[in-house]
């Protein structure tokens, strides 16, 4: 490599030329040779340009070898190995670049080797819950607990509190956030905890019909679910009374079955599915209900027929 000012040969400018440079300082304004009239130097602006006109041997030496110079003062573009993303410096940038230098990125070192800072613990009907989580953030690992459920280890704590509320509102449940302290610092003495999301996925539905247990004289009636999100909301089937529903205190879902109507008029009776006897079922005032090929949509619960209403699913 040669000297861009004098053509003597050396890694950039030469020591000479370099001293010459150093003692002109940054150039503002120039004499021309043969005018002699002033004329601005525009000053070298990205390291593209410094090196293109280093390379092309754009404008008079002194611009050459002021490109030259800013480009041997830019640090070079590193380009991770297993991501492919370029850095120059601590920023990242687009294009790698003639040759870039290969290394590997703290992100990719974090992820290989199972560093963790989040732990996301799902419970409940938690199988869709977690392979949509998967999707979203990086796993580190992850753990089958005893109780049942699973715990997945993140390397990334914002990210996987946005997951679990995305999660929380998608799927139902509430979300619990525990910290527990990890490490401390030992040049600014601050303290790192590593946080726990945990969501107890409700194990039905929206639209789902559900019977609550008989914890503090709730409803008796079946209860149709109509919004799962922070908290479970539902009607009653029969009173089209609005109830608030907690995940613990609802049975297992109620299965529809289909019915034969035994007698159409004066009043709406059908066989009961267990019994087989003709029963006239439970519906609130005003329902519409779906009656096709004298087959009728109903619910068993506690021995009592329920009509399911028309525009249930």
């Amino acid at each position: 490599m040669k000297c861009p000012i004098c053509g003597r040969l050396s890694r950039g400018l030469c020591d000479a030329c370099q001293q010459k440079e150093d003692s002109a300082g940054t150039p503002g304004k120039r004499k021309d040779k043969k005018g002699g009239k002033k004329q601005s130097r525009k000053p070298v602006e990205s390291l593209a340009e410094a090196m293109q006109q280093a390379s092309a041997g754009a404008g008079t030496p002194e611009d050459q070898a002021a490109g030259t110079a800013a480009a041997m003062r830019q640090p070079r573009i590193r380009q991770c190995t297993r991501c492919g993303t370029c850095f120059r410096g601590a920023h990242k940038v687009k294009s790698p670049g003639p040759s870039p230098v290969r290394f590997v990125c703290p992100t990719c070192s974090r992820q290989t080797g199972q560093y963790f800072e989040a732990i996301l613990q799902l419970r409940g009907d938690w199988e869709d819950a977690a392979n949509e989580a998967r999707t979203q953030v990086h796993v580190a690992k992850q753990v089958m607990p005893r109780g049942g459920g699973v715990d997945l280890y993140t390397d990334d704590t914002s990210k996987t509190r946005a997951v679990a509320k995305r999660l929380a509102k998608k799927f139902g449940g509430n979300v619990v956030e525990t910290a527990k302290l990890h490490t401390q610092d030992h040049l600014s003495s601050k303290k790192l905890y590593r946080m726990t999301f945990l969501i107890t996925v409700p194990p039905f539905h929206s639209g789902d019909i559900v019977a609550l247990s008989d914890v503090k004289d709730k409803a008796r009636e079946p209860i149709i679910i109509t919004k799962v999100d922070k908290h479970v909301h539902g009607t009653g089937i029969a009173t089209g009374r609005h109830y608030k529903v907690n995940p613990d205190e609802a049975k297992e879902g109620l299965p529809i079955v289909k019915t034969q109507v035994s007698i159409s008029s004066p009043r709406l009776e059908v066989l009961h599915p267990e019994s087989y006897s003709s029963v006239e079922p439970v519906m609130r005032e005003g329902q519409e209900i779906a009656i096709v090929k004298d087959r009728i949509r109903v619910v068993v619960h506690r021995g009592v027929v329920y009509a399911v209403p028309r525009d249930q699913r």
